[in-house]
């Protein structure tokens, strides 16, 4: 992760929304470095830096973080963690993954992305992460075909395997990405 984090004052916010001209664009600023989510500094910079080495090379020519998309979606939809829309027009959403999701999570995980296609919130779905063994378990586990679990929730509440699914044949549209 990062050396330092660095957080602005009062005043620097203050001198950051004197130049925000549009409300939507204002987002909320936790001022406070001990309440930031110390667990989320090294994904959120991996993102920080993937998308702006695609914004640099010119791959992408616009984006949006989950939280600016949070701060617009009025549904409890899944946010990828970036959106980039690409030169083309392309809607590709990132997520990054610094860890390995097992079983339910893996699954649950699965079938978000696999949503986010199929109701065309992006066109593909690209997965980031800087561990070779994570970017193989995240390419057999969308491999068009491969079987992924169906959860249900049961009547005491607990989540159970209900059944499952086979990965379908536009699972192709989701890419794993190692940054190294």
């Amino acid at each position: 992760g990062p050396a330092a984090l660095l957080t602005l004052t009062e005043p620097g916010l203050a001198e950051v929304e004197k130049h925000i001209d549009d409300d939507a664009d204002l987002l909320e600023y936790e001022l406070n470095a001990y309440k930031i989510d110390q667990t989320k500094i090294r994904h959120d910079e991996l993102a920080q830096l993937a998308t702006a080495r695609m914004l640099k090379d010119g791959s992408v020519v616009d984006y949006t973080t989950e939280a600016m998309a949070a701060a617009k979606s009025q549904n409890l939809v899944k946010q990828h963690d970036i959106v980039w829309t690409l030169k083309d027009g392309t809607r590709r959403g990132i997520e990054v993954e610094l860890s390995a999701k097992w079983q339910r999570k893996l699954d649950q995980f699965v079938l978000s992305c696999l949503l986010s296609i199929k109701d065309k919130r992006v066109d593909e779905v690209c997965i980031v992460t800087d561990a070779k063994a994570i970017r193989k378990r995240y390419t057999e586990a969308f491999t068009p075909g491969a079987k992924f679990g169906k959860w249900e929730k049961n009547d005491r509440g607990f989540w159970t395997l209900a059944g499952s699914y086979a990965v379908p044949e536009y699972a192709d549209k989701v890419i794993c990405l190692l940054l190294e």
